[in-house]
């Protein structure tokens, strides 16, 4: 048995971290052993860290129509940094994707310009369809609440054709509208934070869910993005749904978010008490997937008058490096943080082929050293946008990332990378 590459270190495998080496081969892992012959290429990172790169299944890359805010190359570059190199990309691009036209356009981009993997949501419209089958939609967004973009289904039974599209999930932004514009009349026009907060209520999130519930689609395809609430989680998980949690939601909260609308991000962050409960039903394991929901904007964008500043923040770069330092610091344990950022969104989405270091897996993987803390500095952020919500937290960033075998990024320095983009082999695994 030969291999074009041996990485040796404490390598997160069958879900515990054990001093090994992984045997890669055609960009796959071939081997997992205590140790394998020493007449290969090797990398041997002592007690660092070996673990699965992570699976973003939320970002918005801003391709087409907005490409001064982001690429697919740069915000892959900056996803790569941060130990992600697979992302899942949302439709409300300017025009959104709402046909498979609009897919292939941005497979044929992507596939000239990402540095690493990809996939791609289609846009819900009322009365969409029919489609016929198409391998590159990895999930449908559905838009209950308005947001960045004009994609907004206020009638779910409109929906039925995409029940049929190869089974694929549908993932829900769940923000009632009808509530949102009876809150607005009631509450004005926001001002900061906590006002947005009050806008746009977790009663909205839970009012979403219920009529999710009502209109009655397969739970085991229903995916419910960004919760923000402990009582938003628990509607969801009552009904058989999966879900993601933001870290912006984790960690951030409106007493101690930058102030003016850097943080204007919908749906809104909450009280610092809600968060906590978050977090606390996270390291739990009651929330399925951790995702970015990286939604950049320029800083002269986010500037403006809070009402008129655009809702989003940036994070695919962030994401695993503040988390990863929660797990130094024992607040949150590696197996949960490896589950909710790599196993869950392929296990999920359909992803066979990754999320964990196995025989027969990819070998997209990050290495790291969990001594080397550092403070996050927006002038050393890949995204476009330039800037962070996080500046000054403690994180850890990968010491290497490997995509398929190749190392794409070494001491924080992106060296280049080809990504591909996903092609779905068969139905989503969640049962």
């Amino acid at each position: 048995m030969d291999y074009d590459l041996v990485i040796s270190g404490r390598v997160f495998y069958r879900g515990e971290l054990q001093q090994a080496e992984v045997g890669v081969k055609d960009g796959r892992v071939l081997r997992v052993a205590k140790s394998l012959p020493h007449s290969f290429p090797r990398t041997d990172y002592g007690d660092r860290w070996v673990l699965p790169a992570g699976i973003d299944p939320h970002v918005h890359f801003r391709t087409p129509g907005a490409e001064w805010k982001e690429t697919f190359s740069t915000g892959g570059t900056a996803a790569a940094v941060g130990g992600v190199t697979t992302v899942l990309d949302m439709p409300n691009n300017t025009p959104p994707v709402t046909d498979l036209e609009g897919i292939k356009e941005k497979v044929k981009r992507a596939g000239r310009e990402s540095p690493i993997d990809i996939g791609f949501f289609l846009g819900a419209v009322e009365g969409g369809g029919p489609f016929e089958d198409c391998r590159e939609v990895f999930a449908v967004k559905v838009y209950m609440g308005s947001t960045t973009g004009s994609l907004l289904v206020r009638d779910l039974s409109s929906l039925s054709s995409y029940l049929g599209l190869g089974g694929v999930p549908l993932t829900f932004h769940a923000e009632d509208q009808e509530f949102l514009e009876r809150r607005r009349l009631k509450v004005g026009r926001p001002r900061d934070l906590l006002t947005y907060s009050s806008l746009r209520p977790p009663e909205a999130e839970r009012r979403a869910v219920e009529r999710i519930g009502k209109w009655a689609p397969p739970p085991e395809r229903v995916h419910i993005a960004h919760v923000t609430t402990a009582s938003t989680l628990k509607e969801a998980r009552e009904r058989g749904y999966s879900t993601e949690v933001t870290p912006h939601h984790l960690l951030l909260d409106i007493k101690n978010a930058p102030d003016g609308a850097w943080c204007k991000v919908n749906p809104p962050l909450r009280s610092r008490g809600e968060r906590a409960a978050l977090l606390e039903a996270f390291k739990r394991g009651e929330i399925d997937m951790l995702a970015s929901d990286h939604a950049p904007h320029l800083p002269e964008e986010k500037e403006q008058e809070f009402e008129s500043a655009p809702a989003g923040i940036p994070g695919v770069e962030t994401s695993l490096p503040l988390l990863l330092y929660m797990v130094r610091r024992g607040e949150i344990s590696l197996q949960r943080l490896v589950e909710a950022s790599s196993s869950n969104p392929a296990y999920f989405y359909g992803m066979e082929d990754r999320g964990e270091i196995a025989e027969g897996k990819r070998a997209d993987l990050m290495v790291v050293d969990w001594r080397e803390v550092v403070k996050v500095d927006p002038e050393e952020v890949h995204s476009r946008c330039g800037w962070t919500p996080y500046e000054g937290f403690p994180a850890i960033f990968p010491a290497a990332v490997y995509l398929k075998g190749e190392l794409i990024v070494e001491d924080g320095n992106f060296l280049g990378g080809r990504g591909e983009v996903l092609i779905r082999e068969g139905e989503p695994l969640r049962s």
